[in-house]
């Protein structure tokens, strides 16, 4: 009689998002058994992850509380591409990184991204305006969308009123 082996387990450091197991364990069949191998969208969130972290460590992003109203500058030209705000800075960061190291067609700023990440050019993230509330950020993020938009600065921020 041979003795079940142990699943083979590799330094997995997310969270699988098919079957939601934590880091460092294995993944789980549609029975909740541990499988043998890991899901294939969990291994390439690894190889991801493993980007998103070089680039934010050479980024230096701050931690910052409270909202901010920040800017993404093009590497080449170093006028702004899109203006933002979050109540999370550092997040918004890594999820706009993450988006860019796949392709899409649409919003455009994730296709610009995804152009830039691929041509190994980095863009450059700034914070513009600190925030106290949630409203005062959104605020300023319009008002500095208007203002660019009519010096005449293209944004590929996509919302209605970004384009007014």
């Amino acid at each position: 009689m041979t003795e079940k082996s142990e699943p083979k387990r590799r330094a997995v450091r997310s969270i699988c998002p098919r079957c939601g197991a934590e880091p460092g364990q294995p993944c789980l069949g549609k029975r909740g058994q541990s499988r043998t191998s890991y899901h294939k969208e969990r291994l390439e969130q690894t190889a991801e992850a493993d980007r998103v972290a070089e680039l934010m460590n050479n980024l230096d992003i701050p931690e910052i509380d409270g909202f901010v109203v920040y800017g993404i500058h093009n590497p080449d030209t170093e006028t702004f591409v899109y203006i933002g705000q979050t109540g999370r800075f550092r997040k918004r960061v890594r999820d706009h990184l993450r988006s860019g190291l796949k392709p899409h067609r649409f919003p455009p700023v994730k296709k610009w991204l995804y152009e830039t990440l691929g041509s190994d050019r980095v863009p450059v993230f700034e914070v513009l305006q600190h925030c106290t509330s949630e409203q005062a950020s959104l605020d300023a993020e319009t008002a500095l969308i208007r203002k660019l938009t009519a010096e005449g600065v293209v944004l590929l921020n996509n919302w209605k009123i970004h384009r007014e």
